[in-house]
C-alpha cells in the first residue's frame, strides 16, 4: 500500500471491476472553520492528483488517515478533501449525494469528542482506566491505584455519543444514521455502532437489536402509515436542536434521510420535510421556541423548512 495520499476516482479506472472498498470520515469543522489551504479548491486540483501534503492537514483527518491505513483500506472520504470549496457547482452536486458516501461506505470514522478539526481521533487519557498500577505487589498483598469503578457505566455512550461535540452538528445527525458502521472516537473510550447493536472496548459484546415480528395485515400496515409519521418527526426534533452553520443548509442537510426512506416505493412521497401519505398528520408541527423570521429559502410556508429553531 502506498504511504502517499493523493486524490482518486477509482471508478474511472477500467482496473476496478466493482465499488472499492472505503471508509468515511463524519467530524466537527469547528466555529471558525477549516482555513482554507487545508481543503480542495479549485487552485489544488492539478497538485492534489499527484499528492496531497499530509503533515499540513488537521489533526482529525491525519489520524482518520492511520486508522484507514491500520486497517488495511485503501480509500477514504473526507468531505472538505473530497469537494470543491470555492466551486459552487460542485457543491450543489456532491451535497445533494453526500447521503450515499455514508449510506455505502464501509465504515465511518466518527470524531465523536472533537470539537474542531484538530481535536485529533485519539485522545489522551489516564492509564488507570485500563490498566491498574501497581505500587507494591508481593505473594501475599498488592497495593494497586485503579480507575473509580464507575468511570464507564451504563450511559458513557449516552454522554461520549449523543452527547458530545459532533453530535451537535445538524449535518452528521444523517452521517450517523445513513452509516452502516461507525467507530466512534470519543474523549474517553472507543465505541462501535451498527444497524443492529453496538459495543465498546469495555463491553466487548455487542448488545444486540431485535426487531419485532411483522405481519401484512390491514391493521399492520395502518400502524407502519402511524410509524413513519411518529419516527419521521422524531428524527425531525432531534435534528432541529442540532447547530447550522448555514441556514440554507436546513432542508438539505436532512434530504439523504428523506431519500433513503422513500428509496423506489412509489407509495412515499416525500414534500418539503414532511410525507404526502399522512400529511395531515405532518402539518401539525409547531415550535418549541417562540416564532422566529422566515428562512429565506424556496421553502412553503406550511413546512417546517421554512423557520429557524426546534420543531
Amino acid at each position: 500500500m502506498s504511504s502517499a495520499l493523493r486524490l482518486d476516482n477509482p471508478l474511472s479506472s477500467p482496473d476496478y471491476k466493482s465499488d472499492p472498498r472505503y471508509l468515511a470520515l463524519s467530524h466537527c469543522w469547528g466555529v471558525n472553520g477549516i482555513p482554507i489551504s487545508q481543503t480542495l479548491t479549485k487552485d489544488k486540483l492539478e497538485q492534489w492528483d499527484k499528492y496531497i501534503p499530509e503533515n499540513e492537514l488537521p489533526l482529525n483527518f491525519k489520524d482518520a488517515i492511520v486508522f484507514t491505513r491500520w486497517i488495511g483500506v485503501h480509500y477514504i472520504w473526507i468531505d472538505s478533501l473530497c469537494i470543491v470549496q470555492n466551486d459552487r457547482d460542485d457543491w450543489e452536486r456532491e451535497s445533494k449525494k453526500m447521503w450515499k458516501v455514508y449510506a455505502y461506505a464501509y465504515c465511518t470514522i466518527s470524531s465523536t469528542g472533537s470539537a474542531d478539526a484538530n481535536g485529533g481521533c485519539f485522545h489522551e487519557r489516564s492509564p488507570l482506566q485500563q490498566f491498574p498500577c501497581h505500587l507494591r505487589y508481593s505473594k501475599r498483598a498488592t497495593l494497586s491505584i485503579r480507575a473509580k469503578a464507575d468511570t464507564y457505566n451504563a450511559n458513557s455512550f449516552t454522554s461520549e455519543v449523543d452527547e458530545g461535540p459532533l453530535s451537535q452538528r445538524a449535518w452528521v445527525f444523517q452521517e450517523r444514521l445513513l452509516s452502516r458502521r461507525i467507530v466512534h472516537f470519543g474523549a474517553k473510550f472507543l465505541f462501535f455502532e451498527c444497524g443492529t447493536q453496538f459495543a465498546s472496548e469495555v463491553i466487548t459484546h455487542a448488545v444486540k437489536y431485535v426487531p419485532t415480528q411483522d405481519t401484512d395485515s390491514k391493521e399492520a400496515r395502518r400502524a407502519k402509515i402511524l410509524n413513519l409519521h411518529k419516527c419521521w418527526f422524531e428524527l425531525v426534533a432531534k435534528y432541529t436542536a442540532a447547530k447550522l452553520k448555514m441556514e440554507s443548509d436546513r432542508m438539505v442537510a436532512i434530504l439523504g434521510i428523506a431519500q433513503y426512506i422513500q428509496g423506489d416505493s412509489k407509495g412515499l412521497h416525500y414534500l418539503h420535510g414532511l410525507w404526502q401519505r399522512h400529511l395531515l398528520l405532518d402539518l401539525l408541527w409547531c415550535l418549541k421556541s417562540s416564532p422566529t423570521t422566515r428562512i429565506a429559502l424556496p421553502t412553503p410556508s406550511w413546512s417546517w423548512g421554512s423557520v429557524n429553531g426546534e420543531i
